[in-house]
């Protein structure tokens, strides 16, 4: 019997580390279908399978998972793009568009299994809007600028992070008194995908108490937006709406004036990866909730699973129905548009009397034109003193 365990041991340590020396780029080629197995082992008991974070990625930036059962203890992967992995999980980094095939080879006692997904990742990245030429105005004057690209323009007040001032072809600032970058990029908003009890239908329910603070727990596989939610209002009025992590924590919060009845609110609301994620409303709710008919989990397209709620009971669901989750919108690299802001003439005047006769100066700065109003139904006077 120890020969046989030790013929066992010394194959599968030869077929991991050829599939392993395999598994480098320098070894693979993807262009001529050049992988280590094609098709799956009809021998093989290791059930191989995987996952990804995000088969449409306007970043490029994939989180692989290993799905397979039965041992596997090593793991060979093929990207599409001529990049491989011997990680159980890798990160993988696509840095061209297109369509790309993932093969997943696992080796371990059980045998050595194969799976390809033909076109499972596709990558799609924005290009970067045309901007108008950076412009020269006065002080306290506003600036109008215009962009065109894919999808929707987004206007923002730094390269990166910051503030997001607007959407649409064009924008308009307020009155700007220095030199200022503005930054547009192309938009695009992510297929929405809907989970979670439909409506209140479920079962049985009522209205919470304004006091009560009540939530939703759930867990998001991915990072991903919850676009909005339905909900039952008992009277209009605002209701505050956050979300915080597995310690109460809040990540995002929402005021919202919400009507009486029924109604869909969008939250916009980008959660991060993890796991006991909190939707609730902070103690203000006079919102509709089963007390009964619940079956948790209720799973959202893999990115976010409702798993339970910290009220009266397992079957209980609170307040937020039919959510709406999307992956977050793509974004192209902002494009700066300059404006520059010369200093405007500041208006300023001296004068003298002699008598009923007044003499007027001009100290003005800058100014290249005058228009004098003397407040009395006279004429203007445009010289620079009068």
């Amino acid at each position: 019997m120890k020969k046989i365990y030790l013929l066992i041991a010394l194959i599968t340590f030869m077929a991991i580390n050829l599939n392993l020396a395999y598994a480098l780029p320098g070894n693979v080629s993807e262009s001529t279908g050049n992988n280590i197995i094609s098709g799956n082992n009809s021998l093989s008991l290791l059930a191989v399978d995987f996952g990804a974070s995000d088969t449409l990625t306007c970043s490029g930036i994939v989180q692989f998972t290993d799905l397979s059962a039965n041992g596997a203890n090593a793991w060979i992967w093929h990207f599409g793009d001529g990049g491989a992995s011997s990680l159980q999980n890798p990160s993988h980094t696509y840095t061209s568009g297109g369509y790309f095939t993932v093969t997943l080879t696992t080796v371990g006692v059980a045998g050595i299994d194969s799976l390809v997904k033909t076109n499972y990742i596709h990558v799609s990245f924005l290009t970067s809007p045309a901007v108008s030429n950076d412009t020269t105005i006065c002080a306290y004057n506003p600036v109008t600028l215009t962009a065109s690209g894919s999808g929707q323009i987004a206007w923002f007040d730094t390269i990166s992070g910051g503030t997001q001032l607007d959407t649409g072809a064009s924008y308009t600032s307020g009155p700007l008194t220095a030199t200022t970058t503005f930054y547009a990029a192309s938009q695009q908003s992510q297929p929405s995908f809907y989970g979670g009890p439909a409506d209140s239908s479920l079962g049985g329910g009522g209205y919470n108490n304004p006091g009560m603070n009540r939530y939703t727990t759930f867990d998001c596989n991915v990072t991903c937006r919850l676009v909005s939610v339905l909900v039952y209002a008992m009277g209009a009025g605002n209701r505050t709406i956050n979300l915080a992590d597995n310690t109460g924590n809040v990540i995002q919060s929402l005021t919202v004036n919400i009507p009486d009845g029924e109604s869909r609110v969008y939250l916009n609301f980008d959660i991060p990866p993890g796991t006991g994620h909190r939707l609730g409303t902070g103690g203000n709710a006079n919102l509709y909730r089963n007390n009964a008919g619940a079956v948790y989990p209720y799973d959202i397209n893999g990115m976010v699973s409702l798993t339970g709620n910290n009220g009266g009971g397992p079957d209980f669901y609170y307040y937020f129905y039919d959510w709406e989750v999307s992956a977050p919108p793509c974004v192209s690299a902002r494009i700066p548009i300059t404006v520059t802001v010369n200093p405007g003439p500041q208006a300023s005047f001296t004068y003298s009397q002699n008598l009923s006769t007044f003499t007027c100066t001009d100290l003005t700065l800058g100014a290249t034109s005058w228009s004098w109003d003397f407040g009395d139904g006279s004429a203007a006077v445009l010289t620079q003193n009068a």
